[in-house]
């Protein structure tokens, strides 16, 4: 019984670890890179420093500018945690007005269907003071995928994608 409940422990111990070095944001850049790594895998990438800051402590240290999608350019931000990546983000660089945003929006809705499948989540909320539109995917590997469009009257709109595995691991552990 207990060679068997230590196999079984083992098994699943590398099941758990194969699964981590597994999840891919894009391009072949992985949750837990260094950010030497990031800029050695990433063409284009550099270090910065005075990046951005989340909400979660997470520091962006590395980014790249113009990395073209959908006909657009977008700045990737790559974001780190004690050392190691755990978010990757895109930033729409030409800000425009909501209804033009919205187009760029549903063109990458159309890829990121193609590649991930159907989203579990779409809205869009085109009027009123503040306009948003969201779409979201939880990727088999663990990575999730969140695109958002928002604006506040008429100010020009934001547009990200936020490729992370916040949420999947706090799921994990329901």
């Amino acid at each position: 019984m207990k060679k068997s409940l230590a196999s079984l422990l083992g098994i699943t111990t590398f099941c758990l670890s194969s699964f981590a070095f597994a999840q891919e944001f894009l391009g072949g850049i992985k949750v837990g890179m260094t950010p030497q790594e990031v800029v050695e895998a990433s063409d284009g990438a550099r270090m910065i420093e005075g990046g951005d800051s989340l909400g979660t402590g997470a520091v962006e240290l590395v980014r790249r500018d113009d990395y073209r999608v959908v006909g657009e350019s977008f700045r990737k931000k790559f974001y780190f945690s004690g050392g190691e990546l755990n978010q990757v983000t895109l930033s729409l660089d030409r800000q425009r007005d909501f209804h033009a945003t919205l187009l760029v929006f549903e063109s990458l809705v159309e890829a990121l269907r193609a590649r991930y499948g159907q989203e579990v989540n779409y809205s869009v909320e085109p009027l009123g003071v503040m306009k948003e539109a969201e779409a979201d995917w939880f990727n088999s590997n663990g990575v999730n995928i969140s695109l958002y469009a928002m604006t506040i009257g008429d100010s020009d709109a934001l547009l990200n994608v936020n490729y992370q595995v916040r949420v999947s691991e706090e799921a994990g552990k329901l």
